[in-house]
């Protein structure tokens, strides 16, 4: 018993984490996922704007902490963005948003001029290449 005393602590952090992993879990929102409908949106290729309309975000873990706050973005099609800032400025949040892994607080999500939530996840979710960020820094990558 006197060996284990010292790991209590630990024990007792990791039991409150997996509480909270747990809560997250079985708190989930429910996606839209629409299927048998199929809007003439829905093709092989997309050659469609995106846009976000007064797009209003707080992860359900931090409700009063508002990542995105009335965002507006168009993409128009064939476009290539970038999306860059500060770490904690929303360049992850608006992914997750477009790829339906949360539903905005308020605002919409349009693509091709039709609500993200009127899509079906698993089409929306095969239409999107993403570059994640490089780790590091520009002089790290100067140097290699």
């Amino acid at each position: 018993m006197g060996l284990l005393a010292p790991s209590i602590p630990c024990f007792l952090k990791a039991a409150a984490s997996a509480q909270q992993v747990f809560k997250i879990i079985t708190n989930s929102p429910v996606l839209n996922n629409i299927r048998n409908k199929e809007p003439e949106l829905q093709t092989n290729s997309v050659q469609w704007s995106l846009k976000f309309q007064d797009v209003t975000f707080s992860y359900p873990a931090r409700p009063t902490i508002k990542v995105l706050d009335n965002v507006n973005l168009d993409i128009l099609p064939g476009q290539v963005t970038a999306v860059v800032g500060h770490s904690g400025s929303g360049k992850s949040t608006l992914i997750c948003l477009l790829e339906k892994w949360y539903t905005p607080e308020s605002g919409s999500i349009l693509l091709g001029g039709k609500e993200l939530g009127q899509l079906d996840v698993k089409w929306v979710r095969n239409q999107i290449g993403l570059v994640q960020q490089v780790c590091g820094s520009m002089e790290d990558l100067e140097t290699n």
